[in-house]
């Protein structure tokens, strides 16, 4: 065996491949024929088998990478306060003594959550952060299913409950950022690189079980740990580049079969078949082609094909051959049809030779030893009768797989292998250098340094002199592990990184690693006086992002806002392109309404196995019911109207673009689902480039409001605004120390109320009438951002605290409001742990619910009045606070369910001016769209479905649309009405979901 030391860049590659690419020693399947083929294919098929392993191989890291990039972060549940702290010197560090037998080991290690919450200088490193944010957010993540959905994280099992953790070891191949990189520093994505990525993706499972059920993913457990199929995930890339090919043979097998009906009426038994009556023969359906090709107008080779499936015997010449009973394009015009505009290379000569082998449909669909030997003899030639120059094989484990079936492939021969793995995969772009890929260059350039004195100095100041005296290649110069941080966010946050890791390794005991402090907001060191802006915007017509568009952007952006903005320091984030398209699948919307979350997991894993992206790029934005008729509750088939994220250029946004309009090919979506996918009648998949930009601002609000209506423009194309600018306030000056305890009631120190009413100032974005009040409506309150460290506490988005907020019951949230409000929670909250200030917030405003709505009578009592050990300054404000019960001039202001219904219609009124009276309806009241997707939010519709984000608003309307019609409030035919819901049904609705909270309060003791 060659040694390890002797291969190029052994210790150069960070994927920690320990799982390697375990490819059989011998290709598994391939049955050896008696007679009629040479040994020497099949040794030539193994060898190439051992010589991936090898390569894959290759590439593990030393101990000392692993060690660099996650063995110096404590490996433990992260702390539930980590987001949003204001800046102080903190606790960073956390004891965990190393075992016996550990080398390279440290006992006092860095904390999880302090790469979480750290906070990049400069622009580099908050772009660089987007490698990080991935896996460092995968803490937030409570629900098992959606942490195994994301490559990025592991759930772990070692506590109970179970927990989400990143996966630190998928660095390694995260996408670097466009806009990090010149054009001319891109490189090409390869199949090595994919077969990198999916074996990292893997790695991640950690029993067999889980391993073997990978969903979207090409995994088995191997030697105790998960790993890549190496064979067949090689297999899968491989075919998948073949899958127009796929196509040809597909309908040719089909042809084949209606050929053998010759009368009319047998072909006609076929649905798959039509009988041409021209011809007199029984061809292919129409029907069937578009199912198998996947597109409404054929185009190219599936033109050419559907033209020489229409002639007789007679006329078929030319492009056109005559075989198995029925005229067929030849393999010599799909061969060059399907490679034309192909660079030359291995993925051109596998289709442009190979399509001889596969489409001689020589096989008899069987991996069979009689199969092999026709696909050797016959299937190996040229039409003209030339052998090919590789071997044209099948086998259990090589094969193509069309329409379900095996079929013959193609193997050029051993240099063609080599050449593969290194080749640009078809439907890919080049990309900017990924943390494996700069981490090769960087010690590459260290080992040209021939001496321990030369190494780490100068040019070589990064490396490391590495001695192994137990190998035959003897020492060398490495690159520094610890300088990988680098890699990921620039020189100058890698060196805050490592600073702050390298200062919990200095700790050598128990008190002091947990003692020693230091600041991470490092931002907020280099800008005390700005403030992050952040929104995302979106381009039609640019096809690529690199080093120079971005500075291109960050000028037009500074441009755009003016005053302190600087175009250097502004990060280009994000940078991706979406693709938007809709499938229909034979199902309906009741079934799939009785489990919404199972079934966006199977769609998701289904489309993102037929497209060979992740299940986590797959966004559903809409399932609807596809018939006509809106909201046809008859209706057997639905639309699914979805988003691929990911595509990091138009090169791969176009190839996925293809893919789904590729009904034919969805055959992992048709199984997961169940139901049979079909692309709609003159869809045409859309895709923009879509990035985010943040500029620092000393006035942060001023910028937010003018990038909200600026002109940017790059490359020639006008950005269209796709969110709201954010601010991400800047905890080192804007968040001072807190006041001095007892404040006047609804007094809060004058920064801290100059923050709360600069944040009113900013969501305040609903136009208002001369005299309008200046309180922020519904709509706004739910944008409100709680300054600095309340943000991760105060749960706005709550029937309970909404109410509490709201003290004079006018329906909206003034200055006073918030004010008291800010004040109130932060004494009460003073004297708790700070973990617990979120739920004790909520069970504070739910009881305060509770007392004056909830309780049978609306007359429960006070839980703060009735509370003994409740602080005498809390009795005091809640004995002041409105509402006062039964007041006459407010029936929002009483007890009971009633007064909660009536404080909801005014909440409503105020935030819709475009609630209505229709002339068929009187007394009728309507409340339009946009407030009903505000009540949805407010009530946590979607977190009590059980399913992700806001995707279930439709049927949430839809839901309460069908209930109006069945109590005689609004007919469905009525497109008028298309986007209203009558106040009825919403009175109704929040009487049943308070009815509902309720039920769920057990007589909780405030004391």
């Amino acid at each position: 065996m060659t040694s390890p030391r002797t291969l190029a860049s052994r210790s150069a590659i960070i994927a920690l491949l320990a799982c390697a690419l375990a490819v059989a020693s011998a290709a598994p399947g391939v049955v050896e024929p008696t007679t009629g083929i040479s040994s020497d294919v099949f040794d030539n098929i193994r060898s190439q088998g051992r010589r991936l392993s090898e390569i894959i191989r290759a590439g593990l890291p030393a101990p000392e990478l692993r060690s660099a990039l996650g063995g110096r972060i404590a490996r433990a549940r992260p702390e539930p306060t980590v987001r949003g702290r204001s800046l102080a010197a903190k606790k960073i560090c956390e004891w965990n003594p190393c075992g016996a037998d550990e080398e390279d080991c440290e006992d006092c290690d860095l904390k999880a959550s302090v790469v979480y919450d750290f906070k990049p200088e400069t622009p580099e490193g908050r772009t660089g952060f987007d490698i990080l944010e991935p896996i460092v957010t995968c803490m937030d993540i409570t629900l098992e299913e959606e942490c195994k959905m994301k490559p990025s994280c592991i759930w772990y099992t070692d506590e109970t409950p179970g927990y989400c953790d990143g996966d630190w070891n998928s660095i390694n191949t995260a996408p670097v950022p466009a806009s990090a990189c010149t054009a001319a520093e891109k490189v090409d994505v390869t199949m090595t690189t994919l077969i990198a990525r999916e074996a990292i993706a893997c790695q991640k499972f950690q029993t067999e079980s889980t391993c073997n059920a990978a969903q979207g993913l090409t995994c088995e457990w191997e030697d105790g740990m998960c790993s890549v199929g190496g064979l067949k995930f090689f297999l899968d890339l491989v075919t998948g580049s073949a899958k127009d090919l796929h196509t040809i043979v597909a309908l040719g097998r089909q042809a084949d079969a209606c050929a053998t009906k010759t009368t009319q009426s047998t072909c006609a038994a076929v649905t798959e078949c039509a009988w041409n009556s021209g011809t007199s023969l029984c061809d292919v359906a129409d029907a069937t082609v578009k199912s198998i090709a996947g597109v409404e107008n054929l185009s190219g080779v599936l033109s050419k094909w559907n033209t020489c499936q229409s002639k007789s015997q007679t006329d078929c010449t030319g492009d056109c051959k005559w075989a198995n009973g029925n005229c067929e394009l030849t393999s010599k015009k799909v061969s060059e049809t399907l490679v034309d505009g192909m660079s030359d290379g291995a993925f051109k000569t596998f289709i442009a030779d190979g399509t001889y082998c596969t489409n001689s449909r020589a096989s008899d669909r069987t991996t069979s030893q009689a199969s092999l030997s026709s696909c050797y003899t016959s299937g190996g030639k040229y039409e003209n009768g030339t052998s090919l120059p590789g071997d044209c094989v099948i086998s259990d484990e090589i094969k193509h797989v069309v329409a379900g079936k095996p079929e013959c492939f193609y193997f050029p021969g051993e240099s063609w292998f080599e050449a593969i793995l290194k080749a640009p995969y078809p439907g890919y772009d080049k990309r900017c250098p990924n943390v494996m890929d700069r981490f090769m260059i960087k010690d590459e350039q260290c080992q040209k340094a021939s001496t321990k004195a030369e190494c780490g100095t100068g040019n070589y100041k990064e490396c490391l002199w590495k001695e192994y005296p137990d190998d035959e290649g003897g020492n060398r110069c490495e690159f520094n592990g610890e300088y990988i941080w680098k890699l990921i966010v620039g020189d100058v946050d890698g060196d805050h990184l490592i600073s702050i890791m390298s200062s919990c390794g200095k700790q050598s005991s128990e008190a002091a690693c947990g003692a020693f402090e230091k600041d991470i907001d490092f931002f907020g060191l280099k800008y005390p006086d700005k403030s992050k802006v952040k929104t995302t915007l979106g381009f039609a017509n640019i096809d690529s992002m690199d080093k120079s568009n971005a500075e291109e952007l960050q000028k037009a952006v500074a441009d755009a806002v003016g005053g302190d903005v600087k175009a250097d320091e502004i990060a280009v984030k994000g940078v991706q392109f979406p693709v938007e398209s809709k499938i229909e699948l034979s199902t309906s919307k009741s079934e799939i309404d009785k489990d919404r979350a199972g079934f966006e997991t199977k769609f998701k894993t289904g489309l993102a196995a037929d497209l060979g992206v992740l299940p986590s790029d797959i966004v559903i934005k809409d399932i609807k019911e596809s018939s006509r008729r809106r909201r046809g509750l008859l209706s057997s088939h639905v639309q699914v109207d979805f988003e691929v994220d990911g595509a990091p250029d138009a090169v791969r946004a176009k190839a996925l673009a293809s893919q789904v309009q590729s009904a034919g090919g969805l055959s992992s979506l048709k199984t997961n689902t169940g139901a049979t996918p079909t692309i709609p009648a003159g869809t045409t998949p859309s895709y923009e480039l879509r990035l985010d930009v943040e500029p620092v601002s000393s006035d942060p609000n001023g910028v937010a409001a003018k990038l909200n209506t600026a002109t940017i423009t790059m490359g020639g194309q006008t950005a269209k605004v796709e969110t709201k600018a954010k601010v991400e306030k800047n905890t080192a000056v804007l968040y001072p120390p807190p006041p001095p305890p007892s404040p006047p009631p609804g007094v809060s120190a004058a920064n801290g109320a100059k923050i709360l009413t600069e944040e009113m100032d900013r969501v305040r974005t609903v136009e208002r009438k001369p005299g309008e009040s200046p309180a922020l409506k519904l709509t706004e309150i739910l944008n409100f951002t709680p300054p600095g460290d309340l943000e991760q506490y105060v749960e706005l988005n709550h029937p309970a605290v909404l109410w509490v907020l709201d003290a004079d019951k006018d329906g909206m949230f003034g200055e006073e409001d918030i004010h008291s409000f800010a004040w109130m929670m932060g004494e009460y909250t003073k004297d708790w742990p700070q973990y617990q200030w979120r739920d004790q917030i909520k069970g504070f405003c739910y009881m305060q619910l509770y007392d004056r709505v909830l309780s049978n009578d609306g007359a429960g009592g006070d839980s703060v009045q009735n509370a003994r050990n409740a602080p005498q300054w809390l009795k005091d404000l809640e004995a002041t606070r409105p509402p006062a019960p039964d007041d006459p001039k407010n029936p929002a202001a009483g007890t009971g369910m009633p007064a909660f219904q009536a404080w909801m219609e005014m909440v409503i009124e105020e935030n819709s001016p475009r609630t209505f009276d229709h002339d068929d309806f009187p007394g009728t009241v309507y409340v339009e769209r946009d407030t009903m997707h505000d009540l949805y939010c407010m009530f946590q519709v979607n977190k009590c479905w059980g399913t992700f984000g806001k995707r279930n608003f439709q049927d949430f309307l839809c839901w309460l649309q069908n209930d109006a019609e069945v109590k005689g409030l609004l007919p469905l035919d009525d497109d008028e009405l298309d986007d209203f819901v009558p106040m009825e049904t919403v009175r109704d609705m929040v009487e049943d979901i308070m009815r509902g909270y309720r039920c769920i309060n057990v007589h909780v003791n405030t004391e």
